[in-house]
């Protein structure tokens, strides 16, 4: 059950997630005048929040149960 509910979640957010960092990207650059590298670094702290939540998902899920996984998306 909690593996559906996982597919079920993870494809909505991932093809969102990656039209979110296309637009984001070419909003810095054209936007706000941004060099690439400079867009790319603007995002950087957007990558370690995911990095550290990923690390943290299974603790909250064994503590919490799956339904931590439904609950971050709200």
């Amino acid at each position: 059950m909690s593996l559906r509910r996982g597919l079920l979640l993870i494809l909505p957010f991932s093809m969102g997630f990656a039209g979110f960092m296309f637009v984001i990207a070419v909003a810095l650059q054209e936007g706000a005048g941004r060099s690439p590298v400079q867009a790319g670094f603007a995002l950087v702290p957007l990558a370690v929040t995911f990095l550290f939540t990923s690390i943290a998902g299974p603790r909250l899920i064994s503590r919490f149960g799956t339904r931590v996984v439904t609950a971050g998306l709200r």
